[in-house]
């Protein structure tokens, strides 16, 4: 539990490179790995589902005058899947999968700049750098305790910008978290500075993609 220690998580946050040579040295990761996982079950447990009010505005919104009968099983079917139980259950999957995914993303672009790089060393570096997401989890449930308001609108708009979906993807947490990936590669696979910094452009350009494809999938 080296990297889970209390000085170590706070070091994250103002000398990663320490933690990252502890990555490095040792090859550590599950820790990491099942502490994310667990955050985002809890996160996606505290953080209220919309009522059925906002449920239904919402349909009759995005659906151009819905049947009753197709509206009312919309609106269950909608309240089931955002449901606290639901979605937290549905992110012990997510969450793993984001983690395994950008860990092979991570080991191709370390690889062609000629990195020093395995999967395992890559998936503890990701399970590292993603570990800042939970003070944006911390945030939100604070927001939410103080204000009984959810955070996060689990109801995005139809007609949402890109712009607006890129202020959200590229948030000050997600950023942190493309810094600290940067430092990660440069700490473990060796990598220098401006290549380390090239690997955390490309996985903010891929971000930036998964963002724009899921803004026309909404539009259809």
């Amino acid at each position: 539990m080296e990297v889970l220690k209390p000085k170590n998580l706070l070091y994250l946050i103002i000398r990663p490179s320490r933690v990252f040579e502890i990555v490095k040295e040792k090859g550590v990761f599950l820790e990491q790995f099942l502490l994310y996982v667990i955050a985002t079950f809890v996160y996606q447990l505290i953080l209220p589902s919309p009522s059925k009010e906002q449920i239904e505005s919402w349909v009759r919104e995005n659906m151009k005058n819905p049947p009753t009968q197709n509206l009312e099983m919309t609106v269950k079917t909608m309240q089931f899947s955002l449901s606290p139980a639901v979605r937290a259950f549905s992110s012990l999957f997510g969450a793993g999968l984001v983690i395994v995914i950008f860990s092979l993303v991570v080991l191709v672009i370390v690889k062609i700049l000629k990195g020093n790089i395995n999967f395992k060393k890559s998936f503890a570096l990701v399970s590292t750098a993603i570990l800042i997401t939970i003070l944006q989890y911390i945030l939100h449930i604070a927001i939410f305790l103080i204000t009984h308001k959810s955070p996060v609108d689990f109801l995005a708009a139809k007609d949402t910008s890109f712009a607006q979906v890129l202020a959200k993807t590229f948030n000050i947490f997600e950023i942190w978290y493309l810094v600290l990936l940067g430092i990660g590669v440069y700490v473990v696979a060796g990598l220098s500075k401006a290549k380390s910094v090239i690997c955390s452009l490309v996985v903010a350009v891929i971000n930036l993609l998964l963002a724009g494809i899921s803004l026309l999938v909404g539009k259809v």
